[in-house]
């Protein structure tokens, strides 16, 4: 009896299982459907994105660029950042490299998104730029060099990650329940102390919102 009862246990259980995950497989995205969220014009809400801060042409990651900063300092001649810790190593190709990566940094007011499967392409006041979304590495030209990037679909979201000399910056778009476009920034920048010790990465966030416009 005992056993009967075991039986019919494990079998509910098994049941349950089974439902949750065809569940949890009806309500997960395509990337078409992702894409189809995203795509469409939108505006940032400054009240709920309180670590962004205003830049030029648009606004900044506010608690990004800190850290950038705080890692780099002014070489005459040759850009305008440099590591702190080891400025007369840097190339100028390296400190076009570092620039650029900041330059992404910057946010604008207002932005659109047309996207599909196998594309995204974003257009801003600083003109249109587009990413096969592959997740195969590309280089983007940006100012006076370029910058390595790989976009592609994670889950609800759209993971693009640029990287240039020693600093990478991922940005990941997805819609919320709300309908807002979210996008969450991470910097990762390799920093060396005052007294040359060994190289660390350093991490920094900040989040944007955005509401759809007509």
């Amino acid at each position: 009896m005992i056993a009967i009862r075991f039986r019919i246990l494990a079998i509910a259980i098994a049941g349950a299982l089974a439902s949750a995950s065809a569940l949890a497989l009806a309500q997960k995205s395509t990337p078409a459907q992702v894409a189809e969220k995203l795509s469409g014009t939108w505006k940032i809400n400054r009240e709920l994105s309180p670590s962004i801060g205003r830049g030029r042409g648009g606004v900044a990651a506010a608690a990004v660029p800190t850290l950038v900063r705080a890692s780099f300092q002014r070489r005459g001649g040759g850009g305008n950042v440099n590591d702190a810790s080891s400025a007369q190593d840097l190339t100028p190709e390296q400190i076009a490299a570092r620039n650029a990566v900041r330059q992404l940094q910057q946010l604008p007011e207002t932005l659109k998104i047309v996207a599909t499967p196998d594309q995204v392409t974003f257009t801003e006041p600083r003109g249109v730029s587009s990413f096969p979304a592959n997740n195969k590495s590309v280089k983007i030209d940006l100012g006076d060099t370029k910058v390595d990037v790989k976009t592609r679909w994670d889950k609800e979201t759209l993971r693009q990650e640029f990287s240039a000399y020693q600093q990478k910056l991922t940005r990941t778009w997805s819609v919320d329940e709300n309908g807002r476009l979210m996008l969450n920034l991470l910097v990762e920048s390799m920093v060396v102390n005052n007294n040359g010790g060994t190289p660390t990465w350093t991490q920094q966030t900040a989040v944007a919102v955005f509401d759809r416009q007509q």
